[in-house]
């Protein structure tokens, strides 16, 4: 058996400590997020930042454009957008089982639509790249066909 089954609490400690170093460390001095160069950071900040319930702070970086572009540039649009679609669930569902204790001021919808409003258009700059300055990208559904 596992040991972490058998205190879960502590794990939950130890995982929002951990978590908590990593957002601290991904900050600069005046409080801004770095430059995203660590893959690390790409991949885990989001989720260590639901870990942490700072929600707020995770909601800003998962539509902060330069974070969003990092992202997709270093993983690619598909799996950069399969997590950051994912990192967004996550922190939906963690939110909403904290709802009572949540005392932040994030417009969820604005949230869910700026943030998905930069991956289309960076898939979309992408795209009218590939294609030319000529031929405009007509909807998702052409986007989402262009990264099959």
């Amino acid at each position: 058996e596992h040991h972490c089954y058998e205190f879960p609490q502590i794990v939950a400690e130890y995982r929002r400590r951990w978590s908590k170093a990593v957002v601290t460390s991904s900050l600069t001095e005046n409080g801004e997020w770095s430059e995203f160069t660590s893959g690390y950071d790409l991949y885990t900040l989001p989720w260590n930042l639901t870990c942490t319930s700072m929600f707020d702070e995770c909601a800003a970086l998962m539509r902060d454009q330069r974070y969003v572009i990092r992202r997709l540039e270093e993983v690619g649009v598909l799996d950069g957008t399969t997590a950051h679609v994912t990192d967004v669930d996550e922190l939906l569902r963690t939110l909403c089982e904290q709802w009572d204790d949540y005392t932040g001021i994030v417009d969820w919808k604005t949230f869910i639509l700026e943030t998905y409003g930069h991956i289309r258009a960076y898939a979309a700059s992408l795209l009218k790249s590939k294609k030319g300055a000529a031929n405009v990208v007509q909807s998702d559904r052409e986007i989402s066909a262009s990264f099959d």
